[in-house]
């Protein structure tokens, strides 16, 4: 404005008041009231006036409060700004900023993302800064642009993002992205204030090993596409996160752009993740109180409805259990979050989504509930039968219909399921996809980038893409018919947990190089010192048993063989400063493994209340995220069924685990003397690519002088 005198502002309280965030604090008494205007509260003169202005050879820059509000002016906007150079090359340098977004209990009509309205209207421009120094170069930008633009300036970054500018004069041009992070896994492309949601997740993942690259779009008309196909032709994986409604949202234009230019880039079907297609709120409350899919635990993406405790128009209090979810660590009853009434129920039971999902809502009783499920439907497995009249199937053509089942079976590929990118690669390197049947570690079993590419460096025979120098298909075998019995059969699908439990001992078979070892150790003395405290325990309401004496061994022979409490990612070690033993616990519908935290710092005491505590929450469905998280070291015990010894299966990312069998009186040989004393076999499966041999039977060995040992 000081370089500039044809640059005004007008609005709403933008003068005297400062603005509603006080946006324009202090430029009343720099620039005084002829260049910055408080105007009645109109938003059609608002924008009017501007309009007029700006064919005068003014730049004015107009201000909803808020941009919900910007309906109001929706017809001079688009029907008139945008349109004036295409009748009569005359242009519209006006500017006009919307304070937008939710998360600020602003209710319904001041918590929208109006974007969309005008990113549909050829002949405007559209920018959303995420950072301070794009809302400054973006105004500038804006302000400098011969056309209308419309600048959304999410509301919750007031004073929340604040960074150092340079005092120089620069713009950020409309039109270009930016990259917050760079990955090689997975784009996440946004705006706005999910640009910072998207970085926190980047954060976690990456402890899990996943690297995301974060593409801030910055403007969505025009929106920067080369930037977005290059980072997803990069990475071939793709996440579109908006805070707008999931109808009509940016991420639909994205996601058929994607579909359209770089589908046999892809690793994978395009996920969105937007918010509800519902209003938000009057209530504060009930604004923060739609039930989500709430997530289990840092490895956790989603998680199964196995049944709704209450049901629709039910009363239900804070805290009272709601639902019950399962997933592939946990069995799990989620309290409600608010009190109220069960309103509408979006997620059927049997039906599985992804975290965040709206899976319910909890109102008053008084309104009436949402026709349409809101957020869940999209992203439900299994995905629902179709309630469509046949009429209206059968309208689709012969041709679509072939279309449809040729990409059905392509996509299987003789049974060996894939996305577009493996199956060129496949074509380029000359591999019969079925050879890759059953090795696959994607969802599903389906065939990754990382699977095809292993395969390849592991010597597959590359071949010109020439069809006389591609080797025939190997043949495959048939697959076998469901068995046939003559008696009665029933088919039980297998639940969440039980199909969990099959991936992870099958993906950790694949993963690390069991070998395992065996130990018999003689248990008089830890039976003697668990008869001597066992009373002295139940009166502290604890029943002692001899599993806190292994974990205890156990803790302190991981501290003397750290590389037993390691993980491997790739091709380096990491070292686990905290000693967590995971305890195996059998259910009726699965398995489970709680974690005791920094089991080296409990004493026996505190390692048997510990899991007195944890296997009874297991049992009533009460754990928490928190109790089956960050396991560095399992322990599991199936001689309590009567088992003699067992061969455990690593449990991922470990690199242990420690078999406990029963302990039987038999005949040894002390001193030359044949005796009758209570022994156990205990066995530790390792995996052989960190953990050699002999470290392996010194950790046991250290553990079996402990246990022999034992202060009575």
């Amino acid at each position: 404005m000081e370089k500039d005198e044809r640059v005004f502002v007008l609005g709403e309280d933008v003068g005297i008041y400062g603005g509603a965030f006080k946006v324009t604090a202090g430029m009343l008494e720099r620039f005084g009231e002829w260049r910055i205007i408080d105007t009645p509260i109109s938003e059609s003169a608002i924008v009017g006036t501007a309009i007029g202005a700006a064919l005068m050879g003014m730049r004015p820059v107009a201000e909803m409060q808020f941009a919900d509000f910007i309906s109001c002016a929706f017809d001079q906007i688009t029907n008139f700004a945008a349109k004036c150079r295409y009748r009569w090359s005359a242009g519209v340098p006006i500017v006009v900023r919307g304070p937008s977004g939710g998360g600020v209990h602003g209710g319904p009509f001041h918590s929208q993302n109006p974007e969309m309205y005008f990113v549909h209207t050829p002949g405007l421009k559209v920018v959303c800064p995420s950072t301070a120094y794009d809302a400054k170069g973006l105004i500038k930008a804006a302000i400098r642009d011969p056309d209308p633009v419309i600048y959304f300036e999410h509301k919750f970054l007031y004073r929340r993002i604040k960074e150092e500018l340079p005092p120089d004069d620069f713009v950020v041009p409309i039109g270009k992205a930016a990259i917050r992070r760079p990955g090689t896994d997975i784009s996440i492309i946004t705006y706005g204030a999910m640009v910072y949601i998207a970085l926190e997740a980047a954060k976690e993942l990456e402890k899990e090993g996943i690297d995301l690259e974060i593409m801030d779009l910055r403007s969505l008309l025009p929106f920067d596409k080369e930037a977005v196909l290059d980072s997803v032709k990069k990475t071939n994986k793709v996440i579109l996160l908006h805070e707008d409604t999931r109808i009509g949202g940016f991420a639909g234009e994205l996601a058929a752009i994607l579909s359209d230019e770089a589908f046999e880039c892809l690793d994978g079907p395009i996920g969105r993740i937007t918010a509800p297609d519902t209003p938000v709120p009057y209530s504060p409350p009930l604004e923060e109180f739609l039930v989500i899919m709430p997530q289990m635990g840092e490895s956790i993406f989603e998680g199964t409805i196995t049944k709704w405790l209450k049901k629709e128009g039910e009363k239900v209090a804070r805290d009272e259990p709601l639902f019950e979810i399962s997933t592939d660590k946990i069995d799990s009853e989620i309290p409600a979050p608010a009190s109220g009434v069960v309103q509408k129920i979006l997620v059927e039971e049997g039906q599985t989504v992804q975290i965040n999902t709206v899976v319910a809502v909890i109102g008053d009783g008084t309104s009436k509930p949402p026709e349409t499920p809101a957020e869940g439907k999209a992203d439900v497995k299994p995905k629902p039968p179709s309630k469509e009249p046949a009429k209206e199937v059968q309208t689709a053509s012969t041709e679509g219909k072939a279309v449809e089942e040729e990409e059905r079976e392509d996509g299987e590929h003789d049974g060996a399921r894939s996305s577009p990118l493996v199956r060129r690669i496949a074509k380029q390197h000359g591999i019969d996809l079925p050879a890759l049947t059953g090795k696959g570690t994607g969802l599903g079993g389906r065939i990754t980038k990382r699977d095809i590419l292993s395969y390849i460096e592991q010597g597959a025979a590359e071949a010109k893409p020439d069809a006389a120098a591609t080797p025939p298909p190997r043949p495959v075998p048939p697959e076998p018919g469901p068995m046939k019995l003559t008696g009665e059969i029933e088919r039980v699908p297998m639940t969440a947990m039980r199909k969990a439990i099959a991936e992870h001992m099958v993906l950790s078979r694949r993963t690390s190089a069991h070998v395992t070892t065996f130990f018999e150790l003689d248990c008089s003395r830890i039976l003697q010192s668990r008869e001597k405290q066992r009373a002295e325990f139940e009166r502290s309401g604890v029943k002692l048993t001899v599993t806190p004496f292994f974990v205890q061994a156990a803790a302190n022979a991981l501290k003397r063989f750290p590389i037993v409490n390691s993980s491997v990612e790739g091709e380096t070690i990491v070292y686990k400063r905290a000693i967590n033993i995971g305890i195996a616990v059998h259910l009726e519908w699965g398995l489970i493994v709680p974690v005791i935290k920094h089991a080296d710092e409990k004493n026996l005491f505190g390692v048997a209340r510990t899991l007195n505590d944890l296997g009874e929450r297991a049992r009533n469905k009460k754990l928490t995220p928190e109790d089956v998280r960050d396991g560095t070291f399992t322990i599991t015990n199936p001689g309590q069924f009567g088992g003699l010894i067992g061969t455990p299966i690593i449990n991922q990312p470990q690199v242990a685990i420690m078999a406990m069998g029963g302990i039987k009186k038999r005949a040894v040989v002390i001193d030359d003397a044949i005796a009758i004393r209570p022994m156990i076999m205990l066995s530790l499966s390792f995996d052989h690519r960190v953990v050699d041999g002999a470290v392996a039977d010194q950790f046991m060995a250290d553990v079996q002088k402990q246990l022999e040992n034992w202060q009575v």
